[in-house]
């Protein structure tokens, strides 16, 4: 049939005078199916009762969009659910579901539809799994290797000084808890705690802001600590034993010229006197002397010793004559006693060698102030 030629109602565009014809076979149509139609003919499968139109013809190849009876020519389907068609608007309508964070927004002017998805969780969010051996497992992956910003990290953010913890929890149901991260409301310290957060529960280690660490009890030695809380100030630290612990104190810090002695293998060494002497050859016009000290008077013209001014009780101190006559002077506060004569008092005491070979041996017996001879060699002069 052809139609008029003629255009009195004043179509846009070239009116075709060709009808679309119609082609039934027992199959449906292929892309190939092109050489011998015209857009807008159409199929029918006589096997599937199912009817196709041919709505584009490029580069040798056909499309034929169909559909069964009465359904939308096109459809969308997805991995659930049913084929979804055109509605009466001729609309197949893509939307997010309510409260999972994809939203969609179709730009007509560009035939784009644009899917964006945000996190829809505003409170928790849980992995449940009651199966038994299925593990459940959370993970941050970046699997690229050509640059360090390539980072994979999880964050845990508090909303500022005044909110809350960021920390991790870690719950044995029934059993016990641990949590590890920023207690807020102790000066932002990093802590491991017993509690359901870093701020509750006992804290097991703590870490300041300034790098300082507290742990809740004392690192044993084989840890690389000293298994001790606490020592006396400036005192020394020796092995332990099993019922000591790792390390023990020495008792006390001694005084001034004693020295650590041992007690054997079974005992821990003390402060004891000194008994040793050093030896001190007195050449000069004058020498302040030392506990523990032998002193040899070497100068023709005679040496003046004076007494220390810290000697502790017990401590001893020699002078043997070698050349010249030796004195031996005092300070303030001072005496010297000899047998049953002692030295005047303070500055103004003292004792003088008569003869070269003139010896004493001095033991303070009031720590700083008070001495005896307990050996003397000649006869020194007492002042």
């Amino acid at each position: 049939m052809s139609l008029p030629s003629s255009n009195p109602l004043g179509y846009v565009g070239i009116k075709e005078t060709d009808v679309p014809q119609i082609y039934k076979v027992p199959r449906a149509p292929l892309a190939t199916d092109y050489a011998n139609y015209d857009l807008g003919d159409l199929w029918i499968d006589t096997v599937t009762n199912k009817m196709y139109a041919l709505v584009k013809k490029l580069a040798g190849t056909a499309s034929w969009v169909g559909a069964a009876g009465t359904g939308a020519l096109e459809t969308l389907t997805g991995n659930a659910g049913g084929a979804v068609g055109i509605d009466a608007a001729e609309n197949i309508n893509l939307t997010g579901l309510a409260n999972s964070g994809i939203t969609t927004n179709g730009i007509p002017g560009t035939n784009t539809l644009n899917i964006s998805m945000v996190s829809p969780f505003a409170g928790d969010f849980v992995f449940s799994n009651a199966t038994a051996a299925t593990p459940r497992t959370l993970s941050v992956t970046n699997t690229d290797n050509t640059s360090v910003a390539s980072n994979a990290f999880f964050q845990a953010t508090s909303g500022g000084a005044a909110g809350g913890d960021p920390f991790i929890n870690f719950l044995v149901t029934g059993a016990g808890t641990y949590s590890i991260g920023i207690d807020n409301s102790d000066s932002d310290k990093f802590k491991i705690t017993t509690g359901a957060s870093p701020s509750a529960g006992t804290d097991l280690f703590t870490m300041t802001t300034a790098g300082v660490i507290t742990l809740a009890n004392d690192l044993d030695v084989t840890e690389g600590g000293t298994g001790v809380g606490t020592f006396t100030a400036y005192s020394v630290i020796c092995g332990g034993t099993t019922a000591t612990g790792d390390l023990q104190n020495v008792v006390g810090v001694g005084t001034s010229g004693q020295v650590l002695t041992s007690n054997g293998a079974a005992a821990l060494p003390t402060w004891q006197d000194n008994t040793s002497m050093a030896y001190v050859e007195a050449t000069g016009a004058t020498q302040a002397m030392a506990v523990q000290t032998a002193y040899g008077a070497n100068r023709g013209a005679g040496v003046a010793f004076s007494l220390p001014a810290t000697a502790a009780a017990g401590t001893v101190m020699k002078i043997t004559g070698i050349l010249g006559l030796w004195s031996l002077t005092q300070a303030a506060g001072q005496q010297v006693h000899v047998g049953a004569f002692s030295t005047t008092a303070g500055a103004g005491g003292s004792l003088t060698a008569t003869n070269l070979g003139d010896c004493i041996t001095l033991r303070c017996i009031v720590a700083n102030t008070t001495f005896r001879v307990e050996d003397m060699m000649g006869n020194p002069a007492i002042v």
